[in-house]
């Protein structure tokens, strides 16, 4: 399994390189975007509108791991998965192959830069809970 390590305060990682940034999104943020594009006058058009939603800046894994080391009070390192041990390393969790190898592909995806805005074909709606909002929220919770 794929989980950070509270006593070696390793926190394993997909993302490749480790300061490679990436958009981050609270869900409740994705909530209040879509609550406004619902509430706006809609203009009729035959084009698609197409509403990609980031929060308000992008971080990378060592962004996630200086957060959680101040929040936690101890130190966390990022630690990249290499490739050949995302699938089993999943597939030992609770994932069923299948589902885990879409997973690994996503992040294979989104490491060659697969996964962006398409340039001039969209908008981005942005939320407003940092990184250290959202973490700050839930490691209250453990």
């Amino acid at each position: 399994m794929v989980a950070f390590d509270s006593k070696s305060g390793v926190l394993p990682s997909f993302h490749e390189p480790i300061e490679k940034q990436f958009p981050i999104v609270w869900a409740p943020d994705v909530g209040c975007v879509a609550a406004g594009l619902l509430s706006a006058p809609v203009a009729r058009t035959t084009t698609p509108r197409i509403v990609y939603v980031e929060g308000p800046r992008r971080y990378s894994a060592s962004d996630v791991v200086e957060t959680l080391a101040t929040l936690l009070g101890c130190p966390v390192v990022a630690q990249a998965v290499p490739r050949e041990r995302r699938l089993p390393a999943l597939v030992g969790g609770v994932l069923s192959e299948s589902y885990a190898r879409l997973i690994v592909e996503l992040y294979d995806t989104q490491n060659a830069g697969g996964i962006e805005i398409e340039d001039g074909a969209a908008e981005c709606g942005r939320g407003a809970t940092t990184l250290a909002e959202g973490l700050a929220r839930i490691t209250a919770r453990s």
